[in-house]
């Protein structure tokens, strides 16, 4: 479903957003309290990892790729074609593509 993927990445877009605003929010506690500076994350860990299992299978196991494993500067290689996955956008993209929710 082409609705299932859209919703996905709008959560993607969203862990993304929340965790880009607690990096800086730990940087800045870091800068404050030093080496052993208090951490704090935008959602429970249990959780995150539950939905980026989801996420992942909606979305061609891509979104914890590019979220974690490839500093989201990712590549894809699918039937000898490599695509590029910079942006939550491109997820969507080669999910649109490639997907078993498509429909």
């Amino acid at each position: 479903m082409t609705k299932l993927i859209n919703l996905a990445c709008e959560t993607l877009q969203i862990i993304v957003d929340r965790e880009d605003a607690y990096d800086a929010i730990n940087n800045k506690i870091t800068k404050l309290q030093g080496d052993f500076s208090t951490y704090v994350q935008s959602v429970d860990k249990c959780i995150l990892e539950t939905m980026m299992k989801f996420l992942d299978a909606v979305l061609c196991d891509n979104a914890s790729y590019w979220l974690y494993g490839c500093d989201r500067n990712g590549i894809v290689t699918t039937h000898g074609l490599a695509y590029p996955i910079r942006t939550v956008e491109d997820i969507k993209k080669y999910a649109l593509k490639f997907s078993e929710y498509q429909t």
